[in-house]
């Protein structure tokens, strides 16, 4: 955690919540902790995938489920892949009537490989909007050493922390995991290394100077959920009501993920009580970050911007919000104006949407979203800087 004193930490958020909050009609204009491990065969349960020696298939068309001739045989293929440490490595591909078929299956699939060392550990996902994805990895050997196609947000595969006990070129198998169907997918991959937080904090790398803010944030987020009267001292002493917490970092991208848990049946008064909590605690910290002279941690230490993910205590998606550094700058500079505050609870209010186990959720809606959307759903959400401030 970072190196503030916890009751001048206090002081510094001491804003009066109530002039903070607005309520959720504000709309006018979202690691993803929790996942299965993949599943591990054994070396005789080896899968091989060969073409299709024909390719008839007498399925109706529609949207999921396509007969061959009907899907796009000069997609992208993704061949290869390298496993950066200390980064995201994101590509882009689609599963084509161009591919071959696991055998006996009717599934397409393709193949992408990456070299690795005996002890690496490695996060792969592999997601589709619209489509059900599944991953394989075979090892040099030539032996299947996971499968996942449910690991992820929705039905999205992933592979989480998989160490890996050979040094040698690995597979990919990236296929569909119903028969004759194609789309478009998104692949990253990435080598993880635990945080390097037993370093001397100057010599810190972005993944650990990210996680440190973020951890923090989160601590700071659930002290305030419940107002001062519900303090806690530690993450693993929740008091308010924010519970359930983890994060996920991206440094290619900027951002952080922080998921918790909000009951489906919460009051008003409960909702609020977070949503100002995250605000201030964002601001608060920022700002603290920004003018600590006599520590390493200083603003570029905080993501360009914060995903928040509200998930049900069956850990489905209940809402999503988001909130900026730079709003976040503005308000911690600018606090003492007549409408610093209303500004800033605005601009975080305008990225609020609906996951399906919300009761504002409609499907397709303009303010609400799915897991499989998020958090791509958001590049495309602009929030005014002009702000109504009349109303």
């Amino acid at each position: 955690m970072a190196r503030f004193d916890s009751k001048a930490r206090h002081i510094a958020l001491s804003v009066v919540l109530s002039a903070l909050i607005m309520s959720a009609g504000c709309n006018s204009i979202i690691s993803e902790g929790g996942s299965p491990s993949p599943t591990i065969e054994e070396p005789s349960q080896q899968v091989t995938a060969t073409p299709a020696e024909s390719t008839n298939s007498t399925n109706s068309t529609n949207s999921t489920n396509w007969t061959s001739s009907d899907i796009a045989a000069n997609g992208t293929d993704i061949r290869s892949v390298t496993i950066p440490e200390n980064y995201t490595n994101t590509h882009y591909g689609e599963i084509d009537g161009h591919d071959p078929v696991i055998n006996g299956t009717e599934r397409y699939y393709e193949e992408i490989l990456f070299t690795a060392e005996a002890g690496d550990t490695i996060n792969v996902s592999m997601s589709s909007i619209a489509h059900d994805p599944e991953l394989r990895l075979r090892s040099p050997n030539g032996t299947t050493i996971a499968i996942d196609d449910d690991g992820g947000d929705g039905n999205n595969a992933r592979f989480e922390l998989l160490e890996l006990n050979q040094t040698g070129q690995y597979t990919l198998v990236a296929a569909a995991a119903e028969p004759n169907t194609g789309f478009d997918y998104t692949l990253t991959v990435k080598k993880w290394e635990e945080p390097r937080f037993y370093r001397p904090m100057e010599s810190w790398d972005e993944d650990s100077q990210y996680a440190e803010f973020t951890g923090d944030y989160l601590q700071l987020a659930q002290e305030f959920s419940g107002g001062p009267e519900t303090w806690a001292n530690d993450l693993e002493d929740p008091q308010g009501n924010l519970t359930g917490v983890n994060y996920t970092i991206n440094t290619e991208e900027d951002y952080a993920v922080v998921t918790y848990q909000m009951d489906e049946d919460a009051l008003t008064s409960e909702v609020v009580d977070v949503d100002a909590a995250l605000q201030n605690a964002y601001w608060g910290l920022y700002d603290a970050y920004a003018n600590a002279d006599d520590s390493p941690e200083n603003a570029s230490w905080a993501p360009d911007r914060i995903y928040h993910r509200a998930i049900d205590y069956d850990e489905n998606l209940y809402r999503t919000s988001y909130i900026e550094t730079e709003w976040a700058e503005h308000y911690a500079e600018n606090r003492e104006g007549a409408n610093a505050r209303l500004i800033y609870a605005s601009q975080y209010y305008a990225t609020e949407r609906f996951g399906p186990t919300h009761a504002n959720y409609t499907q397709g809606g303009e303010y609400s979203l799915t897991a499989s959307e998020f958090p791509e759903y958001y590049d495309n959400v602009t929030v005014s800087e002009e702000v109504d401030t009349d109303n």
